[in-house]
This record gives structure tokens, C-alpha cells and sequence, in this order.
């Protein structure tokens, strides 16, 4: 499926923005399977109790990185591309491309967007500490269980200072990733600006990313649904002014999305319209009797 799509791309010959896309992706690919090898490898040394090194996740952020600067919708493709129902893995390379984008779309450079990446790779770490049957639950958590999964981020916390040389803005943005804005997040249920922006980027992440996979619970919702969602949870969960930021970020019609134009015809978003929101660039997959043009 992927290298048909990138073939299509490629060959759209009147289409630079679609050539562009093609080669962005070429050149990405490979590099975040790099990154994908890399923290699987180490979320196994941790599972055997052994020191990890992430200078290797550290480099693989710097391509991601530097991807998102010269063509953001191209990692966005590639998300969409790359599922693998991994769920683990899977959500926290979601999480990381969506805040470094997040972050490198409200000004952060450098040290402080990396260090938001490796929050986002590795905030959820505890979790393999945890028991399967509990995480696949499909009934309501009773109270205890519900405080052993809250527990994670101690645990991933614990994980990350013994383990490795995390710094220490990376800990405290794991630390403060479940808070929430209106002070019902955990572990310590602060509110408002003491969460830190990291915290509040890295949380709102994190729930929208996992909206968008199925859960023992509850099906996938469409990213319409998510931003919905979202949007609902505004001054109550999260920040308001963030919110609009993320959904600025990532456009109302996300990369990927399926749109029928006025024409009747059936297109495909591969570009955000950093200017006009709501017009974004499209591809065209179907004519306007649903025939395929691919």
C-alpha cells in the first residue's frame, strides 16, 4: 500500500507539491524505522533491568526533527502509513511526531523541542511493568486497579532516572503528562499553569493520540472526532489557547483525510494550506462516477 502510494505520487508529473511529498517521504522513511528499531531495543533493555544509552533515540529525533521543518505533512503521511497495530510503539512515535510538530509549530527549537520528543517517546515507559490483562481490560478498572495504572508514571519516572541520563526537563514533563487543566489529572492533580506547558502539550497529545486507536473499551474515533472531542474538553482538560494551537497545527482536514469536492469527485489531503485552513491541497483518487484514478 505504501509504495503504491508513493509511486503514485511520483509520477504526478504537473504536481510539485506531490513530488516534493514523494521525496520528503523517501528520504524519512527508512530514518524513522531507524527510530522505531532503536526504542523498541530500548524499552527491551529496560525490561531486563539494563542501562540504556539514547543518544541513538536522541539522533533520531534530530531527523524527525528537521523532516517536520522541511515538509510536516509528509511524517504526518507517514503515520498514517505506518500502522501496525503495535500499539505501544505505534502511540508513542505518534505522540512524538505530533509534539514535535505541535512544538515546532508555536516557535521551540533545539534542545527544548528534543526534549520534548524524548518526553514523548518514553513518558509512558512504566507501562511494561504492568500487568497485560490489566491494560487489555474491557470492563470498568475497580479502584485498585485504576491506582495501579495511575502508577506508571512513577514507575516510568523511576525507570528513567536509574536507567539513563534523562534530563531533567524530559522528568518533569513525564511527571506532569496526566495532569489536567482543570485539576483532575494524577498524580497530584495540579491545575492551570503550575502543570507546565510541556506537560499540558505532552497530555494533550497523548489523549489525542489515543482517540484515534482502538482500545479494549472503545473503537478508533475519525480525527474529525477526535478534534470534536477535543474541542470539548477545552477550559475543562486542557488548555483552551493550546487547543487552538494544536488544531491550527494539524488543520481541519488532517493529512489522510478522504474529502468529496463539490465536483463529485473523491480526493485525498496531502498538504496543509499553512494560510487557508479550510483549503487544503488535495489529490484526486476517484472521478466524479467513483471510478479510481490510481
Amino acid at each position: 500500500r505504501r509504495r503504491r502510494f508513493l509511486d503514485f505520487l511520483h509520477s504526478q508529473d504537473d504536481s510539485e507539491q506531490g513530488r516534493e511529498l514523494s521525496r520528503e517521504l523517501a528520504y524519512i522513511e527508512p530514518r524513522y524505522d531507524d527510530l522505531l528499531r532503536s526504542l523498541q531495543q530500548t524499552f527491551k533493555a529496560i525490561s531486563a533491568d539494563q542501562a540504556i544509552d539514547i543518544n541513538s533515540v536522541r539522533e533520531g529525533l534530530r531527523d524527525i526533527s528537521g523532516s517536520l521543518k522541511r515538509n510536516p505533512d509528509a511524517l504526518m503521511w507517514l503515520l498514517r502509513l505506518k500502522h501496525n497495530d503495535q500499539y505501544s510503539f505505534d502511540h508513542a512515535m505518534d505522540v512524538t511526531v505530533n509534539l514535535l510538530l505541535l512544538g515546532t509549530h508555536i516557535g521551540w527549537r533545539g534542545n527544548r523541542l528534543l526534549g520534548l520528543g524524548l518526553a514523548g517517546l518514553f513518558q509512558d515507559v512504566g507501562k511494561i511493568q504492568l500487568p497485560a490483562e490489566l491494560l487489555e481490560k474491557e470492563t470498568p478498572l475497580s479502584a485498585d486497579e485504576r491506582a495501579l495504572v495511575q502508577s506508571h508514571v512513577a514507575s516510568s519516572l523511576e525507570i528513567l532516572y536509574s536507567l539513563t541520563t534523562t534530563p531533567p526537563e524530559v522528568l518533569l514533563t513525564v511527571s506532569r503528562h496526566h495532569e489536567r487543566w482543570d485539576g483532575s489529572g494524577y498524580p497530584q492533580g495540579l491545575k492551570y499553569e503550575k502543570i507546565s506547558m510541556a506537560g499540558q502539550m505532552a497530555g494533550l497529545i497523548d489523549s489525542f493520540c489515543a482517540m484515534l486507536r482502538n482500545k479494549p473499551y472503545r473503537s478508533a474515533l475519525g480525527y474529525q472526532q477526535a478534534q470534536e472531542e477535543l474541542f470539548n474538553l477545552r477550559d475543562k482538560k486542557f488548555n483552551p489557547v493550546l487547543i487552538e494551537q494544536f488544531v491550527q497545527c494539524i488543520g481541519l482536514y488532517p493529512i489522510g483525510t478522504l474529502v468529496e469536492l463539490s465536483t463529485g469527485e473523491v480526493a485525498v489531503v496531502i498538504q496543509q494550506n499553512r494560510v487557508k485552513r479550510a483549503r487544503p491541497r488535495v489529490l484526486l483518487m476517484l472521478d466524479a462516477k467513483k471510478e479510481r484514478l490510481m
